[in-house]
């Protein structure tokens, strides 16, 4: 003889509970993985060194330590324009991720690193002020007096931005 066992009338309703509760446990998790991207996602992932590991250094080293700090930083989405140095300095059009903005961002980049190490420059679009556009580092260094053409037999150094394809200045 064989028995059947009565399914228990709670059954079918414990498995349903179970599998909400699985369901919501998971859409939280969800939710709170891309509330912290959002958070301290790629822009804040890249932290600057604190000023204690910066005291003792020269400028050129204070530019280099942090451009090393922000090493395989990328744009968000992948292959934007979408970055953090724009953004900081609010250039750039809007519609990115995380506050970010979006235009080619090497020159605010360079710029932004400068500032975090302590470099002195006004940041706009006026006659020697720096900006998103890598001109905008060659015309400061002659308005500071800090421009070195290519033939001047100056070596760059760690910190220095280079310009390229600029015409030299008349020398005399």
């Amino acid at each position: 003889m064989s028995a059947v066992q009565p399914r228990h009338p709670r059954q079918p309703r414990q498995s349903l509970l179970r599998f909400g509760l699985f369901l919501g446990a998971v859409a939280v998790l969800i939710i709170l993985v891309a509330t912290l991207h959002r958070v301290f996602g790629n822009a804040d992932s890249f932290p600057v060194p604190s000023e204690a590991t910066l005291a003792g250094l020269s400028l050129p080293q204070r530019i280099v330590a942090i451009a090393k700090s922000q090493v395989g930083y990328g744009t968000e989405p992948s292959g934007s324009y979408c970055n953090k140095f724009s953004a900081h300095w609010d250039a750039g059009t809007e519609g990115c991720p995380s506050g970010e903005r979006a235009e080619e961002w090497c020159a605010d980049f360079a710029a932004w690193t400068w500032q975090q190490a302590g470099v002195r420059f006004t940041h706009g679009y006026g006659p020697g002020e720096i900006n998103g556009a890598a001109v905008s580092f060659y015309e400061w260094g002659v308005a500071n007096g800090e421009w070195h053409p290519a033939t001047s037999g100056y070596v760059a150094a760690p910190g220095d931005v280079a310009v390229y394809g600029r015409p030299q200045p008349p020398v005399g």
